[in-house]
This record gives structure tokens, sequence and C-alpha cells, in this order.
């Protein structure tokens, strides 16, 4: 599921024609059951599949991928984490961040890695509605709207 998910983000042109009312449903199944071919996908999700296509739901394949994934986290107790920083991390550094995060969580933690070069230094850590923010942007973001206030 979470490669048909990948799949249909990074090909617009797939996710165009499996929405768009044009495309017989036939047509829209035998695309899908050739991406899965060529993913190797599980028996389950090629039934997943022939159902959303039989009932005129192929379109939904996307959020239904979307959806899977969430639950499967959730059934393993992972649960993602963004992670911003202004410059790649080394593997090291991803890993004591990750088992940080499990320490102080309580579960598995799934990173997702992004660089942001605006944030100067430090890290901003996303999970669910909860954020960590270290970075250096915000410090002197505060530090100027204090200095402001007491003007």
């Amino acid at each position: 599921m979470a490669a048909l998910e990948g799949l249909l983000k990074d090909n617009p042109d797939l996710h165009f024609a499996l929405t768009n009312p044009d495309f017989p449903k036939v047509q829209k199944y035998k695309a899908l059951q050739a991406v899965c071919d060529k993913l190797s996908v599980h028996k389950l999700t090629r039934n997943t599949i022939g159902v959303l296509s039989q009932n005129s739901r192929i379109a939904l394949v996307g959020e239904v991928a979307v959806r899977f994934a969430s639950l499967l986290a959730h059934h393993q107790n992972q649960q993602h984490a963004e992670v911003i920083t202004a410059a790649p991390l080394n593997p090291e550094q991803q890993s004591q961040i990750r088992n940080l995060l499990e320490k102080n969580i309580g579960g598995k933690i799934k990173l997702s890695l992004l660089t942001d070069s605006a944030i100067l230094s430090g890290i901003i850590v996303k999970i669910g509605s909860f954020m960590i923010d270290t970075s250096l942007k915000t410090k002197l973001e505060t530090l100027e709207t204090t200095m402001k206030e007491t003007n």
C-alpha cells in the first residue's frame, strides 16, 4: 500500500487517469493491476483494488492507501515524526534522534527528514500536534518580539 501511495503521489498522470470519469473503470483496473504486478503487491492489496474498481471507487485508492498506512502505524504503536534541520543529518545523528524520541514517546518512530536552511541552526520536531522548535530562527524571532514589547 505504501508503494502504491508513493507511486500515485509521484505520478500525476496515473492519478489523473484514475480520477478522470472519462476513462472506463475496466481500463483503470487493468492499469492498476499492471502497477501491482510491477510492484509485487500483496494479494490483499490486489483484492482491495478489485473491490474499489467494482464499486466505481478506484479514484479513492490513494486515500485508502493513506488510511491503511495510518491504521498499520497505530497497530504497530508507531508514530510519524517530521524532523527539520538546517543541514542534512548523518546516520548517527538520525539514530540518536530516533532513539531519544522513542524513549520519550514510548513507541516506534518513523522519521521524515527535511532540511530548511532558513532555520539557520537547531532542530524542529513535529509529532502529530506536538512540536519542539529549538531553531535559531525562532529564538531570534522571539527575542525580536520581546524587545519590541519592552519598548
